[in-house]
């Protein structure tokens, strides 16, 4: 259907939305570990934006987290 909004269709209400947020929270992950192995944030700092996240944001961590600890080269989510 060329021009439909993918929103509008039954079953996706809200799609765009949810994607955008889930790539902004693997985004965050993304940075948040960044700035770990940046020596930028130590464990105290960590911790406070750990719990800051919820949803999408704390999944998003959880697994780029898992992929770290695992020793991928990629840590992004």
């Amino acid at each position: 259907m060329p021009g439909a909004d993918h929103d509008t269709q039954p079953g996706c209400a809200g799609a765009g939305d949810h994607a955008l947020r889930v790539i902004a929270a693997e985004r965050h992950a993304a940075y948040v570990l960044e700035q770990v192995r940046l020596g930028k944030l130590d464990a105290e700092g960590l911790a406070l934006a750990l719990a800051r996240m919820y949803g999408a944001e704390l999944r998003a961590m959880s697994r780029a987290l898992c992929k770290t600890l695992q020793g991928t080269s990629d840590a992004r989510p």
